[in-house]
C-alpha cells in the first residue's frame, strides 16, 4: 500500500519557536551576484528588432518555382486523364454504333 502519514509539524520540518529562540542565528551574507546585462550589447539587440519588424522585400523564387511547377504538373495530369477517358467513352461509342449498324444490316439482309 501507500505510506500515507498525518501532517504535522514535526514531519514537514516546521521549528517551533522555543527552538528558535534557543539557537540565535546570525545572519550571513548571500553569495548572489547581482543580475547583469553587462554581456549584451544593447545596439546589436537594436539592430536584429529592426531587421524582425521590418518585411522582406525579396521573392523566394523556390518556393515560387515548385507552385509554378506543381501547378503545371497537375494541369498535365489532369488533361492526360481526361484525354484518356475521352478516348475511352469515344471508342465505346464507336463500337456501339458499329454493333448497331451490323445488327441493321444482318436484318435488312433477312
Amino acid at each position: 500500500g501507500e505510506n500515507i502519514q498525518q501532517m504535522s509539524l514535526d514531519n514537514i520540518g516546521f521549528e517551533e519557536e522555543d527552538d528558535l529562540a534557543e539557537e540565535p542565528v546570525e545572519p550571513t551574507e548571500a553569495r548572489l551576484k547581482p543580475a547583469s546585462m553587462a554581456f549584451i550589447d544593447e545596439e546589436i539587440v537594436d539592430e536584429e528588432k529592426a531587421a524582425g519588424s521590418s518585411r522582406p522585400h525579396t521573392l523566394n523564387f523556390i518556393v515560387i518555382g515548385l507552385g509554378l511547377t506543381f501547378g503545371i504538373v497537375g494541369v498535365v495530369i489532369v488533361v492526360g486523364i481526361g484525354f484518356f477517358v475521352y478516348k475511352k467513352v469515344d471508342r465505346n461509342r464507336k463500337t456501339k454504333l458499329e454493333n448497331r449498324n451490323r445488327s441493321e444490316d444482318c436484318e435488312a439482309d433477312v
